[in-house]
């Protein structure tokens, strides 16, 4: 692969680019304390000033020093709605898990699919990527669609598959999708 990090992309509605230490409170209120978004989530929610601060960080360091780290601020109109990355980058494999929050303010709006949608033509034509999958909650209805918009396929349920925040387990949907099957 063509290792290159996180390039700025745009798309015919929004613009995704790096984090800056600026971001810390839109962040914050736009979805990182939002708790529609929080209950489908297993990372530790940027509900706090302080862990937004510290998850800003993370990315900023990842930035300078990882050429594999792939993660995304969505803005619209300069306005930071949500976030998309690729981690798990597994070189041996060609693959990567998508992942993606957006605030409940921008919900049904097409933004994620958009926003995805052009992470994934990056993963496939830009680095090499062979294959991206992600995951959701089983009752998470609009993600399931989100991956169903982006033509992955179903590959199956991972029971328990995602340990909570309050420790209790869900099962998850495994969604899939190659770079021979991708048509943008």
């Amino acid at each position: 692969m063509n290792h290159k990090g996180t390039s700025i992309i745009k798309t015919e509605r929004l613009i995704l680019r790096p984090f800056k230490m600026s971001d810390v409170c839109d962040v914050y209120d736009n979805y990182g304390s939002d708790v529609n978004v929080a209950r489908y989530i297993s990372w530790i929610p940027c509900d706090t000033i302080e862990k937004c601060e510290n998850f800003i960080k993370f990315n900023l360091k990842e930035y300078k020093t990882n050429p594999k780290f792939y993660s995304w601020v969505i803005t619209l109109d300069d306005n930071i709605i949500g976030s998309v990355a690729i981690f798990n980058v597994d070189d041996d494999n060609d693959s990567g898990e998508l992942g993606y929050s957006l605030g409940s303010k921008w919900w049904s709006n097409g933004y994620m699919t958009e926003a995805t949608n052009a992470v994934l033509n990056y993963s496939f034509n830009e680095i090499g990527f062979n294959r991206i999958y992600a995951s959701c909650h089983e009752e998470n209805i609009a993600s399931k669609k989100v991956m169903e918009k982006l033509s992955m396929t179903y590959e199956g349920l991972l029971r328990d598959g995602q340990r909570n925040l309050d420790n209790t387990y869900s099962n998850l949907l495994l969604y899939a999708i190659l770079k021979r099957d991708y048509k943008r």
